[in-house]
């Protein structure tokens, strides 16, 4: 468990600068990580969740209003033969909105409620307030969106999160996530019982592999990157 507080200055102002006031590592369970919990009581929180079995995927829907749109989203789902119930997921947009176009592209993220309410039962215990929920893939989404002005509209860009035994890998075209992928190994080694960090060129090396494979299985490869 990861908890990074920011400059409260930062929330709700798109032109604010983001400011860490401070970072802290906790293991999932404990007195000690109980105790920091308790420490935030009644603060808010936005929440990346790690672990939970994710879907995401672009959908065109009627344009309409925003719940409209993701009830027409998840039946999408349904129709793909993916279970809805005890799912929870929610939209962003994946297109621009043109006035006197019918239909729009939304981004569809999903995930299984019961898997997201166990990784946020601590923090619901310890008071505090939960502001969004996001998969690591909407993260780096959110991150790609923040960079949009730095990168041509039409470029592939791969994104990664790499965390201690856990990465993502997001491909974004125009803030857009197009495909996801999670990987069950991260910079610790596990021949050494996570305990040591990878070499960085080992770390390099696997990445280069997956990126490599998850641009073929998309269709990707032969595209700048």
């Amino acid at each position: 468990c990861r908890i990074v507080e920011l400059d409260a200055g930062a929330w709700g102002r798109a032109s604010a600068e983001s400011r860490v006031i401070s970072f802290v590592s906790l293991l999932p369970e404990g007195a000690s990580t109980a105790g920091k919990l308790a420490l935030l009581r009644g603060r808010r929180a936005s929440v990346v969740v790690w672990g939970a079995r994710t879907d995401h995927r672009q959908v065109e829907v009627t344009q309409a209003s925003y719940e409209r749109m993701r009830v027409e989203a998840r039946s999408r789902l349904r129709d793909a033969g993916l279970p809805t119930d005890g799912t929870l997921s929610d939209i962003a947009p994946a297109s621009p909105r043109v006035a006197g176009m019918e239909r729009r592209s939304v981004l569809l993220a999903s995930a299984p409620g019961a898997e997201v309410m166990a990784a946020l039962a601590p923090l619901i215990t310890a008071g505090i307030k939960i502001r969004s929920v996001l998969t690591p893939a909407a993260a780096l989404q959110s991150l790609a969106r923040t960079r949009l002005a730095g990168a041509p509209s039409d470029a592939l860009e791969a994104y990664v999160a790499l965390e201690e035994t856990a990465t993502c890998i997001a491909m974004v075209r125009g803030g857009v996530l197009l495909a996801a992928r999670d990987l069950s190994w991260g910079f610790l080694d596990e021949l050494s019982d996570f305990s040591i960090p990878r070499e960085r060129r080992d770390i390099a090396v696997r990445l280069a592999d997956e990126i490599s494979s998850f641009l073929a299985a998309c269709r990707f490869d032969g595209k700048p990157l």
